[in-house]
């Protein structure tokens, strides 16, 4: 692990990933990304004193899109979305303060509503 003016590079061997992050106060701020062994972008995640807040994606090894999740003080709070592969949504759901709000839409690889 490095620090450096309160940026973080870690290096995790054993599961053979880099992540890159802040500390204010000790505790995670900001944007946070995560890369695999290979040197692909995995994951993106935002912090504010420590709790995710902000869009988090996790991507495809394609470096496409897999799921996005809306996060504010640390509980969901707005869109929930997963895609197939092909960028086509595959799930969606909207969240208000930590409980699902609306319908729960799932989608064929086409872009058709399943149910």
């Amino acid at each position: 692990m490095y620090h450096s003016n309160d940026r973080t590079l870690n290096l995790n061997y054993s599961e053979r990933i880099l992540r890159f992050f802040k500390y204010i106060d000790n505790l995670k701020n900001g944007k946070e990304l995560i890369f695999s062994y290979n040197g692909k972008l995995t994951k993106e995640r935002h912090y504010s004193k420590g709790q995710y807040h902000g869009v988090n994606i996790v991507y495809y090894d394609s470096g496409k899109i897999s799921e996005e999740i809306s996060y504010e003080n640390g509980i969901p709070n707005g869109y929930e979305i997963y895609y197939y592969e092909n960028g086509q949504i595959h799930e969606r759901r909207y969240y208000i303060n930590n409980v699902m709000n609306g319908e729960e839409i799932y989608y064929f690889e086409n872009g058709q509503i399943l149910y």
